[in-house]
């Protein structure tokens, strides 16, 4: 008698609806928490950016004002972009034209540029409540003063006397990077502030 095979089809075993929808649940959860991870940043990143802009605009309007209200012969101050250097701080360096049209950088190796170190005090977040803390580190009475709720310069706030721009200024005057800029109580009225926020990484 002859052998007879026997084929059987072999079904294959469905694949189970509950295990596809647990592989979409992992990749949907997956997902969300990259997306969850990148929005927190982005947004402390946005907090941070602001934070920086704020402080930095008061200041340079700060050394603008001071220029403007104590030296004559100046046509317009500006500022370059705010350089973030990391752990090292941020900075921003004030060029300066006068009447004659010369126009420098009012910056030298001994002073620096404004900034972190100098010019701000403070500018972070209060530990608890997130908020903007920001401290110029020259005031109308010679000290630190708290500016954080302002946009613009206060009256308080605006300097009498600032050593590193008189330095600054007479050093360019010496070197004839600048021409018949004096301090005067005259001041230059018709002076142009150009305010600048960029931030810039180093």
């Amino acid at each position: 008698m002859n052998n007879v095979r026997i084929y059987k089809k072999v079904r294959a075993e469905p694949v189970k609806k509950n295990s596809k929808r647990k592989k979409l649940v992992v990749v949907f959860a997956v997902l969300f928490i990259a997306w969850f991870l990148v929005s927190i940043y982005i947004g402390g990143k946005h907090q941070e950016q602001r934070l920086y802009k704020h402080g930095f605009r008061l200041l340079e309007e700060q050394i603008a004002v001071y220029i403007k209200e104590h030296y004559s012969g100046v046509s317009k101050v500006e500022f370059t972009d705010i350089y973030n250097y990391g752990d090292s701080g941020l900075y921003v360096y004030p060029i300066i034209t006068d009447n004659h049209g010369n126009r420098t950088l009012l910056n030298d190796s001994i002073n620096g540029a404004y900034g972190t170190s100098r010019g701000l005090y403070a500018l972070e977040f209060h530990p608890s409540s997130k908020s903007e803390i920001i401290y110029l580190d020259n005031s109308a009475n010679g000290s630190e003063i708290d500016v954080s709720d302002y946009q613009t310069l206060p009256d308080k706030a605006k300097v009498k006397e600032s050593y590193i721009t008189d330095r600054n200024i007479e050093r360019l005057l010496k070197d004839g990077s600048i021409k018949g800029v004096e301090k005067s109580d005259k001041g230059s009225p018709d002076m142009k502030i150009v305010y600048n926020l960029k931030i810039k990484e180093k």
